[in-house]
């Protein structure tokens, strides 16, 4: 017998072209197999990749070819556990890692599974969260500790992207770094540098109340980048920021062009740059001049391995992850929540699914 109320009509917000996603009826989830868990979704974040996908059906190489369910920074509860699985159970409050990879190829086998190039998944280009019922992998399913409301283990997985990059960017205790954009990525990228140690952290945005936030969530200091700002005046101006020294690490959060540029010259020699957010196709950037300073040019991946780390600084409490939450919507709501994100109001905007 199955575990979803008997006749219930299943809905989700489906991406179907160019700035064409509906509010609409959307076929129930098969039967989990023995790896598998059915889930009942409980509240979704929207990441800058559902907005890629809606205004562009594309992120990168990722080309969406057909209707999907978008999102995929999700929290649930099981419903419903394959015969072989055990790491989790019907009434568990979960999060969960949306690539389901192959298990078997060498980037499986070397831990790098982020890299698989046979992963699947429940966010785009296969079907995500924003939907009532759904299937995963239980491999890729977290259990969260109770105590946790299920809008905080909706924002474990970007907590996993900064986890991941500032691994990637070997952030340790004493740490000087900079981050360009405070979006949701840098904020959280500004806050789990700080839970890894930095000593400080300089952020940059265009928009001025998203700077007065970064300031609340700890940034030590943030620079208002204006039309009027060359590119030198910029590497100046974070060298200041610093005491008359260049940062060891920086991250790029933004996606924009200029930015990727930025925080190559302004890595101190022999430091680490690392690219988070996801820019243009094709960049040009100041090779020579990073390559005769030895800095270390890192990319970010999703992330791998993260989720505990993640799920722990979350739980925690000790960290201000729930200030980036600015507004909440109904799945039946999500256009409204997707034009919120567009129009550059909201920081993490949620939504909320089922009843919790």
């Amino acid at each position: 017998m199955s575990p979803i109320p008997e006749n219930f009509k299943n809905e989700a917000y489906i991406l179907h072209g160019l700035d064409d996603a509906r509010f609409q009826p959307w076929e129930l989830p098969r039967k989990p197999g023995p790896n598998e868990v059915l889930l009942r979704s409980l509240t979704t974040g929207i990441c800058g990749s559902d907005i890629h996908y809606l205004k562009e059906m594309r992120l990168g190489n990722i080309i969406i070819t057909h209707p999907i369910v978008l999102g995929h920074e999700a929290s649930a509860e099981v419903i419903e556990v394959g015969s072989e699985v055990t790491n989790v159970a019907p009434g568990d409050l979960v999060t969960y890692e949306p690539s389901v990879t192959c298990l078997k190829c060498e980037y499986c086998d070397n831990k790098d599974y982020n890299l698989c190039e046979y992963a699947t998944s429940t966010c785009p280009p296969y079907t995500g969260s924003l939907t009532y019922y759904f299937v995963h992998h239980a491999k890729f399913t977290f259990k969260v500790p109770k105590h946790v409301t299920p809008e905080e283990a909706a924002l474990v997985e970007p907590v996993c992207v900064a986890v991941h990059a500032c691994r990637r960017g070997k952030v340790t205790v004493g740490d000087k770094v900079f981050i360009t954009g405070s979006g949701p990525i840098g904020l959280l990228m500004l806050i789990v540098s700080k839970a890894y140690g930095a000593n400080r952290v300089v952020i940059t945005d265009i928009n001025e109340e998203r700077l007065k936030l970064a300031r609340e969530l700890g940034a030590d200091e943030t620079i208002l980048v204006t039309k009027e700002h060359t590119e030198k005046d910029l590497v100046e101006r974070v060298k200041q920021s610093f005491g008359g020294i260049l940062p060891n690490v920086t991250f790029e959060c933004s996606g924009v062009a200029v930015n990727f540029r930025l925080v190559m010259l302004t890595t101190k020699s022999a430091g680490m740059c690392v690219f988070v957010g996801m820019g243009p196709t094709e960049i040009t950037l100041p090779v020579a001049e990073a390559a005769n300073r030895e800095v270390d040019i890192r990319s970010c991946h999703r992330y791998k391995g993260a989720f505990p780390a993640a799920i722990e600084l979350v739980a925690s409490g000790k960290y201000p992850f729930k200030k980036l939450i600015t507004h909440r919507f109904t799945l039946k709501d999500s256009a409204k929540a997707f034009d919120t994100v567009i129009s550059g109001k909201g920081v993490k905007v949620m939504i909320k699914v089922g009843d919790q």
